[in-house]
């Protein structure tokens, strides 16, 4: 029974979103003006949907006590947004990455990290010996072992 309920609400939720995203593609198009563009919340149980304008863009400052860290935070650079990137040309090694920031950014990198996965941490001396491999063959091994793992249920 509940399965039953759930496929039409998949493709009822699909159809919905195809279509809230074609209103606002047609309205970019019509107008080129992308201040159109809105936030879409809809809720198909109650057949309410509500659109608004999207907020600002969070600009990260530097902080002279951030209380998660209990202590100061620098953002690097001053003002960044999580639309900013940085352009490294690779492949390159840990040691390489460490020292371009360490130079452009003057910070100190205690360890890299991609994708919830630890890359290398510089305070086990036990991992200071991957500095010279690349971070993408340190990621894949990674990767691997992870794979290879037996998980341990108790």
């Amino acid at each position: 029974m509940i399965a039953g309920k759930i496929v039409p609400a998949i493709a009822n939720t699909n159809a919905m979103l195809t279509g809230f995203a074609c209103m606002q593609l047609i309205s970019l198009l019509n107008s080129n003006d992308i201040s159109l563009i809105k936030n879409c919340y809809f809720d198909s149980a109650f057949n309410f949907y509500q659109f608004n304008n999207p907020s600002d863009v969070i600009n990260i400052q530097d902080q002279e006590y951030n209380p998660i860290l209990d202590g100061p935070s620098i953002a690097i650079p001053n003002g960044w947004t999580v639309w900013d990137i940085i352009n490294i040309k690779g492949p390159i090694t840990s040691k390489e990455f460490i020292d371009y920031l360490k130079r452009k950014c003057n910070v100190n990198i205690l360890g890299i990290a991609y994708n919830r996965q630890s890359i290398i941490q510089l305070f086990m001396p036990s991992k200071v010996k991957k500095l010279p491999l690349l971070i993408e063959e340190i990621y894949e091994k990674n990767s691997d072992l992870k794979k290879n793992q037996k998980k341990v249920y108790g």
